[in-house]
């Protein structure tokens, strides 16, 4: 679907995915696949990154969603302000309820900088039985996108 989303031609570039570039802000991506990082998620003492599925996630988040695939924004366009989904130029992005203040305030709906956004559940990847981390945090998608 990001791939679809993504426009880089032209001035004005819409990415489809706005990656946060670390594990642990895309930890949804290394639980889904089955794995987890590290042995107990309570007082955890080895780290468990070294499994292949986390390797291959950490993977994409980190570089190939950027360069490889070019679905998101860089670091270095998000410092100038530039391709982020608050800024219209993202389609999705995966976050928690306290991103919400950047998208949408009182003061951004009476001044029309609010974004227009829904929620949306991610999916359930490779461990269909793993309960669904959408109940504490979600993807946000313009509620104008195809």
């Amino acid at each position: 679907i990001a791939q679809k989303l993504t426009n880089t031609s032209g001035e004005t570039k819409q990415w489809g995915y706005q990656a946060n570039g670390n594990w642990f802000r895309d930890i949804h991506w290394i639980r889904g696949s089955g794995a987890q990082e590290f042995d107990t998620l309570i007082d955890p003492k080895t780290s468990q990154f070294n499994q292949q599925p986390i390797v291959d996630i950490v993977q994409l988040v980190a570089s190939d969603f950027y360069h490889s695939m070019g679905i998101s924004p860089s670091p270095a366009d998000l410092d100038a302000g530039s391709g982020g989904i608050e800024a219209g130029q993202s389609a999705m992005k995966y976050e928690g309820a306290w991103w919400f203040p950047r998208m949408v305030t009182p003061e951004m709906r009476d001044s029309g900088t609010a974004v227009d956004f829904d929620v949306v559940l991610m999916p359930k990847q490779q461990d269909e039985n793993r309960p669904h981390r959408g109940w504490a945090e979600g993807v946000v998608m313009f509620s104008t996108a195809p």
